[in-house]
Protein backbone atom coordinates (compact mmCIF):
# COMPACT_ATOMS: atom_id res chain seq x y z
CA UNK A 1 0.00 0.00 0.00
CA UNK A 2 1.34 3.22 -1.39
CA UNK A 3 0.93 6.11 1.85
CA UNK A 4 1.64 10.13 0.53
CA UNK A 5 1.34 12.75 3.62
CA UNK A 6 1.39 16.16 2.24
CA UNK A 7 0.85 19.16 4.21
CA UNK A 8 -2.17 18.36 6.08
CA UNK A 9 -3.31 15.51 4.18
CA UNK A 10 -2.87 11.59 3.88
CA UNK A 11 -2.92 9.46 0.81
CA UNK A 12 -3.45 5.74 0.73
CA UNK A 13 -3.78 3.85 -2.65
CA UNK A 14 -3.98 0.10 -2.91
CA UNK A 15 -2.79 -0.15 -6.40
CA UNK A 16 -5.63 1.94 -7.80
CA UNK A 17 -8.05 -0.75 -6.18
CA UNK A 18 -8.76 1.14 -3.10
CA UNK A 19 -7.85 4.41 -1.89
CA UNK A 20 -8.25 6.73 1.27
CA UNK A 21 -8.10 10.36 1.96
CA UNK A 22 -7.35 11.95 5.20
CA UNK A 23 -7.29 15.35 6.80
CA UNK A 24 -5.30 16.43 9.67
CA UNK A 25 -6.55 18.59 12.15
CA UNK A 26 -4.30 21.48 12.44
CA UNK A 27 -2.02 21.29 15.49
CA UNK A 28 -3.55 18.19 17.03
CA UNK A 29 -3.20 14.31 16.46
CA UNK A 30 -6.42 13.89 15.15
CA UNK A 31 -7.60 12.82 11.78
CA UNK A 32 -10.92 12.98 9.25
CA UNK A 33 -11.11 10.38 7.03
CA UNK A 34 -12.48 12.59 3.86
CA UNK A 35 -13.48 9.04 1.79
CA UNK A 36 -12.52 5.76 1.25
CA UNK A 37 -13.38 4.55 -2.32
CA UNK A 38 -12.61 1.03 -4.14
CA UNK A 39 -12.93 0.81 -7.77
CA UNK A 40 -16.75 -0.93 -9.01
CA UNK A 41 -14.91 -4.54 -10.13
CA UNK A 42 -13.22 -4.75 -6.61
CA UNK A 43 -16.02 -4.37 -4.14
CA UNK A 44 -18.10 -6.42 -1.85
CA UNK A 45 -14.24 -7.75 -1.82
CA UNK A 46 -13.19 -7.02 1.35
CA UNK A 47 -10.32 -4.37 -0.20
CA UNK A 48 -12.68 -1.58 1.70
CA UNK A 49 -12.23 -3.74 4.71
CA UNK A 50 -7.81 -3.86 4.07
CA UNK A 51 -7.83 -0.54 3.20
CA UNK A 52 -9.58 0.33 6.97
CA UNK A 53 -7.06 -1.57 8.74
CA UNK A 54 -4.36 0.06 7.03
CA UNK A 55 -5.25 3.25 7.28
CA UNK A 56 -5.94 2.33 11.14
CA UNK A 57 -2.54 0.71 11.67
CA UNK A 58 -0.58 3.81 10.10
CA UNK A 59 -2.53 6.18 12.18
CA UNK A 60 -1.81 4.17 15.00
CA UNK A 61 1.78 3.66 14.51
CA UNK A 62 2.22 7.57 13.88
CA UNK A 63 0.61 8.62 17.13
CA UNK A 64 -2.35 9.95 15.70
CA UNK A 65 -5.08 9.48 18.08
CA UNK A 66 -8.04 10.48 17.37
CA UNK A 67 -10.01 9.61 13.68
CA UNK A 68 -13.69 10.85 12.25
CA UNK A 69 -15.76 10.67 9.87
CA UNK A 70 -19.13 10.90 7.95
CA UNK A 71 -20.21 8.01 6.32
CA UNK A 72 -22.31 9.22 3.20
CA UNK A 73 -22.51 6.71 0.27
CA UNK A 74 -20.95 8.06 -2.97
CA UNK A 75 -22.79 5.96 -5.69
CA UNK A 76 -26.29 5.11 -5.79
CA UNK A 77 -25.76 1.50 -6.70
CA UNK A 78 -22.99 1.46 -4.23
CA UNK A 79 -22.97 0.29 -0.43
CA UNK A 80 -26.19 1.97 1.73
CA UNK A 81 -26.05 4.34 4.58
CA UNK A 82 -27.08 1.68 7.15
CA UNK A 83 -24.34 -0.73 5.53
CA UNK A 84 -22.09 1.92 5.74
CA UNK A 85 -22.56 2.68 9.50
CA UNK A 86 -22.44 -0.65 10.03
CA UNK A 87 -19.34 -1.05 8.37
CA UNK A 88 -17.15 1.75 10.68
CA UNK A 89 -19.42 -0.11 13.15
CA UNK A 90 -17.72 -2.91 12.74
CA UNK A 91 -14.02 -1.62 13.47
CA UNK A 92 -15.16 0.53 16.44
CA UNK A 93 -16.77 3.71 15.09
CA UNK A 94 -19.59 5.29 17.05
CA UNK A 95 -21.38 8.27 16.84
CA UNK A 96 -20.03 11.20 17.95
CA UNK A 97 -21.92 13.64 20.42
CA UNK A 98 -21.10 16.61 18.09
CA UNK A 99 -23.22 14.51 15.50
CA UNK A 100 -25.09 17.67 14.41
CA UNK A 101 -27.64 19.01 10.85
CA UNK A 102 -24.77 19.68 9.22
CA UNK A 103 -22.86 16.07 9.99
CA UNK A 104 -25.81 13.95 11.28
CA UNK A 105 -24.24 10.94 10.85
CA UNK A 106 -20.85 11.83 12.09
CA UNK A 107 -18.54 9.28 13.76
CA UNK A 108 -15.53 8.53 15.86
CA UNK A 109 -12.78 6.65 16.94
CA UNK A 110 -10.07 7.08 19.36
CA UNK A 111 -6.65 5.46 18.84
Amino acid sequence: MEITKKNNKIYFNDNDIATANLSIKKGSQAVYLELIKVDKRYRRKKHATKMIYGVLDYLKENSYTYISLSPLPLEADGISLDELISFYEYFGFRRSIDADYTYPYLMEKTL
